[in-house]
C-alpha cells in the first residue's frame, strides 16, 4: 500500500521572524500566502510588545528561519541555541520600515529572489 503526502504535508515551513512580529515579518509571509512550495508564519522575538512572539512549538514546526536583521538573529539564537546556524537565514531588512511600506516590499522579494524562496 503506498500513501502520498498531502500538498500541505510536502511544504517546507518558513519562520519568519522580527523584532514585534507585527510589520516586517507579516510582509514576507504574504508572498507566500499561494506558494505550493512553502508554508509560512511570522512572530517576534525582541520585543516587549510582540504580538505573535515565537514559540517552542513555531520552532519545532519550521524547516527554515528567516530573520530580518542581525539582532533578531542574535535574539533567535540567543533564545534557541540548539538551532543549526545553517537554517537561519539573515534578510537584513531594517526596522525603519512599516509594513507593507512599497520600497520594504521591493528589497524583501529581491532578498528572497536571492535566497531561491521565490
Amino acid at each position: 500500500m503506498v500513501f502520498k503526502l498531502s500538498k500541505e504535508q510536502q511544504k517546507k515551513h518558513l519562520l519568519f521572524i522580527c523584532a514585534s512580529g507585527t510589520d516586517r515579518s507579516p510582509c514576507a509571509v504574504s508572498f507566500f500566502e499561494s506558494s505550493d512550495k512553502y508554508e509560512a508564519k511570522s512572530c517576534g522575538v525582541s520585543s516587549p510588545i510582540t504580538e505573535f512572539p515565537i514559540t517552542d512549538e513555531a520552532v519545532k514546526w519550521a524547516d527554515l528561519f528567516i530573520v530580518m536583521d542581525e539582532r533578531n538573529k542574535q535574539d533567535f539564537t540567543a533564545k534557541y541555541p540548539e538551532i543549526d546556524n545553517k537554517k537561519v537565514i539573515l534578510l537584513d531588512i531594517s526596522s525603519d520600515f512599516k509594513r507593507y511600506d512599497n520600497e520594504m516590499m521591493k528589497l524583501m522579494k529581491t532578498k528572497l529572489k536571492q535566497e531561491c524562496l521565490l
